[in-house]
């Protein structure tokens, strides 16, 4: 058996990016997230629920078109939205929660 051929400088390379990507679209979510706890809080403080299933919609509709402008699969992508979305209401209901 031949012992596996090393990786090429550009695998590498290219592998570094995508994992500069992921760190930055964490970032990006942490900080999605910060501000959507923070319209939670703004909603209960005026008696409003944070779940608005009708912006979701509209929000999930969007970011498919956005995707598919790009040559993305939207449906993939608004699953991708529904998961961030799913983030943001577990992280609102924990703030709210401690809100108390």
């Amino acid at each position: 058996m031949k012992p596996p051929r090393p990786l090429k400088p550009s695998l590498i390379e290219d592998r570094r990016r995508i994992d500069a990507l992921d760190r930055a679209l964490v970032r990006l979510l942490a900080r999605r997230t910060r501000i959507s706890c923070r319209l939670a809080r703004l909603k209960a403080s005026h008696g409003k629920v944070a779940r608005d299933p009708a912006r979701e919609r509209v929000i999930l509709a969007g970011r498919a078109a956005w995707a598919e402008a790009r040559g993305l699969d939207p449906r993939r992508a608004a699953a991708v939205f529904r998961a961030v979305l799913a983030l943001a209401r577990a992280a609102q209901a924990r703030s709210l929660r401690r809100q108390g």
